[in-house]
């Protein structure tokens, strides 16, 4: 099931739907920046304005050939 990104009118329920559906911990605070491995699964998360240290860190670490 995909997110409809589209703001409808009235939905709470649709607002806390798409919250779970994106990071059952998340409360839709925004800025949030979600991490997606090449699996397509989530791998990490981060609120609020971070340094960019910490997003590039982010970022090379899901690029990083894996040594299984």
């Amino acid at each position: 099931m995909f997110p409809n990104y589209r703001k409808k009118a009235g939905g709470e329920a649709d607002f806390t739907q798409f919250t779970q559906a994106v990071l059952p911990s998340w409360n839709g605070s925004l800025p949030a920046t979600f991490f997606y491995g090449k699996d397509g699964r989530q791998a990490g998360h981060m609120f609020g304005e971070g340094p960019r240290d910490a997003y590039e860190s982010a970022v090379r670490t899901l690029l990083a050939p894996r040594s299984d």
